[in-house]
């Protein structure tokens, strides 16, 4: 009799074991499902330096910004630019993107410590900022670039990836 009990017990624990847990299972299910996305990612950037003679600037990408929408986050980054020479410098920043389908559409904006040396579209800093910022020898600045996607863009940006590298051009001040 008492081995008939515990043949018994073992399968109706098993049982009321499983039973427990698929309840918290099924309780459980929608806690575990994820929200439904929109169909489509806004855009990825990624500003990055390259290197230079004349310029002390730590290589690599300084900028980072996923997921960009219009009128939504900017993509922020700081590096620091010092002068490796012992000459006055005049520098003046351009862009070379990956591809050319957010060069209309992006907006950038470059300063160099409080003065603003560009402020436009990416396709206008390809050509370049054109502002130049001076440099005394030994002189390190931070250049900021912030960018954006401005509120008034409907289209083009999503699933969009794009790696800027920076490019500087030194001369002496006033040639």
């Amino acid at each position: 009799m008492e081995s008939t009990r515990i043949r018994l017990a073992k399968p109706a624990g098993f049982l009321v074991g499983l039973g427990a847990v698929l309840a918290l299972t099924v309780g459980a299910l929608p806690a575990w499902h994820l929200p439904r996305g929109t169909g489509s990612n806004g855009a990825d950037l990624t500003v990055a330096t390259g290197p230079t003679g004349e310029l002390g600037i730590p290589i690599g990408p300084f900028v980072r910004g996923n997921d960009l929408r219009p009128g939504g986050d900017t993509a922020e980054g700081t590096i620091p630019v010092r002068n490796q020479t012992g000459t006055d410098l005049a520098v003046t920043v351009r862009a070379m993107p990956s591809i050319p389908d957010l060069d209309d559409l992006m907006m950038v904006e470059v300063s160099a410590g409080l003065r603003s040396v560009y402020r436009g579209t990416l396709a206008g800093l390809v050509v370049g900022s054109g502002q130049a910022f001076l440099l005394d020898p030994g002189q390190t600045r931070a250049l900021a670039v912030r960018a954006w996607l401005p509120s008034s863009v409907s289209e083009g940006y999503q699933n969009r990836i794009e790696d800027v590298t920076l490019a500087f051009d030194v001369q002496a001040p006033g040639a």
